[in-house]
């Protein structure tokens, strides 16, 4: 990128994590408070290169962790339910009410 300027640097870095939504890492953070947020942990585990890193989702990461998951409604893991295609009605009569329909 070009960029050499450590304040320039700062600051993408500050408008990244707003974007993603992540808090700033404290290096002076209480290690009796609770994790971070999970995205912030996965992504620096993700920020490493390698086999390893490329396979590594957040819901298995979040898995193999054992983080807490979060809301329902924004819980990227949750299985979502598969909504029944319908049939169109040409399909859904039967043989013998076709054979009616005649």
């Amino acid at each position: 990128m070009g960029i050499t300027d450590f304040e320039d640097m700062k600051v993408i870095s500050r408008h990244t994590r707003e974007l993603l939504g992540i808090e700033e890492p404290l290096f002076s953070r209480s290690i009796s408070l609770p994790y971070r947020d999970n995205m912030g942990l996965f992504l620096e585990r993700k920020g490493h290169s390698g086999v390893k890193s490329d396979a590594l989702t957040l819901c298995g990461f979040i898995e193999e962790a054992g983080l807490p998951k979060g809301d329902k409604k924004d819980d990227p893991c949750a299985k979502k339910k598969k909504k029944k295609k319908k049939k169109p009605m040409a399909l859904a009569h039967s043989l013998k009410d076709k054979i009616k329909l005649i």
